[in-house]
């Protein structure tokens, strides 16, 4: 059986740094009440005793769902992109383009699930790639309000934070300023089509 094939059927751990999972979080936020979405570059390494999908840039991308996009996946009365996303054909063709180029792979797609559990709907199954890491992060209003909260004190003149988007403390006993938990998870499918979850590593 080649790698390839393999690490379709086999779950295996997605390696993040905390950085990019928050770039998930900033875009959900912004995005929220819709469903922010984007693509995921990266490799697989297998030279670990376990391979381990290796995520090196994220391409946040437009949520496209719309009624025509509603229509094309059977999907009449969801027109809203509240609850579905979607990514211009043309974009995912681009970005695999420009990946290859760079010795990178498309391994995952990442969207957010605004007012809902970050677990897989009907719809994220049925149109998603066996291979691929699914990243669903749950974003609710207490969430965009802490964020806002936390941009405030990142533009205060004397604040000393120089990052692009706040450093949040994500699964750490460290809480500091501001403890908050970010309801992030990775699903792929299974050789019957079924999600099942995918350990999200820290690096």
């Amino acid at each position: 059986m080649d790698n390839v094939l393999q690490s379709f059927l086999n779950p295996m751990a997605i390696c993040l740094t905390q950085e990019q999972i928050e770039q998930i979080y900033q875009h959900g936020c912004v995005s929220y009440p819709f469903e922010c979405c984007g693509i995921i570059l990266g490799s697989i390494n297998y030279e670990t005793s376990e391979p381990e999908k290796i995520a090196v840039e994220l391409i946040p991308t437009e949520n496209v769902w719309n009624a025509e996009n509603a229509v094309i996946f059977g999907e009449n009365g969801e027109n809203s992109p509240r609850r579905r996303y979607a990514i211009a054909p043309q974009v995912m063709l681009n970005t695999q383009k420009n990946a290859r180029d760079r010795s990178l792979d498309i391994i995952g797609i990442y969207h957010s699930h605004p007012d809902y559990s970050a677990i897989p709907s009907e719809f994220d199954r049925r149109y998603a790639w066996s291979g691929y890491s699914y990243i669903i992060v749950a974003i609710t209003n207490s969430d965009v309000n802490f964020y806002q909260s936390l941009m405030k004190v990142c533009k205060q003149p004397n604040n000393k934070i120089v990052h692009s988007y706040p450093l949040l403390p994500i699964f750490s006993e460290k809480s500091g300023v501001f403890p908050h938990t970010i309801n992030i998870h990775s699903w792929c499918l299974d050789e019957n089509q079924q999600f099942h979850p995918e350990p999200i590593i820290i690096k």
